[in-house]
């Protein structure tokens, strides 16, 4: 084997690795922001949420609901709005305002009121949409923590300082 022959076999291999790297590297930062996309998506959803309590109070202080639920909903909401990041704290907070504004849709006084009923089925729609969203969200980490783990990925990964991501529900 000449040298001509091994700088050519050692060029190429190098070729080779760090193609694999870019690729890699590349497929690991296009899930990472799939994973961002649907996020942004599902917050989008929360902020409309959190939004129609306001109206919602407003028309149920009418029908002389109690000021300590009301109270609680909004601090339930304050608490979940203050965080962005999907982790377990976002989660925990937005499942308490969840449930505060399902306590305060099932205010009997109010459902003979248009205005509180749509209201409560715009609610009830995005309460829908942030599920699926949730669902494929938390299939996406999956999806990722499976594709990171993979032999083929974990150095491009540890690089990257890409790490396992937990899923989230609320």
């Amino acid at each position: 084997m000449t040298i001509n022959s091994f700088y050519l076999v050692f060029g190429s291999t190098l070729f080779i690795i760090l193609m694999w790297l870019i690729v890699a590297l590349r497929y690991a930062m296009g899930m990472r922001k799939e994973i961002e996309k649907i996020w942004s998506e599902i917050d989008e959803y929360l902020r409309k949420r959190h939004d129609l309590l306001p109206g919602v109070v407003e028309i149920l202080r009418r029908y002389g609901i109690e000021e300590g639920l009301v109270n609680k909903a909004i601090d339930a909401r304050d608490s979940a709005r203050k965080i962005y990041f999907p982790d377990e704290v976002k989660a925990k907070a937005e499942k308490l305002y969840a449930d505060k504004l399902m306590e305060i849709l099932s205010f009997s006084a109010g459902s003979t009121d248009m205005d509180f009923l749509e209201y409560k089925k715009e609610i009830m729609e995005l309460n829908e949409k942030i599920s699926n969203c949730l669902d494929e969200f938390n299939f996406k980490i999956d999806h990722f923590n499976i594709r990171r783990s993979a032999l083929w990925m974990r150095s491009v990964c540890f690089l990257a300082k890409y790490k396992a991501i937990s899923k989230i529900n609320f």
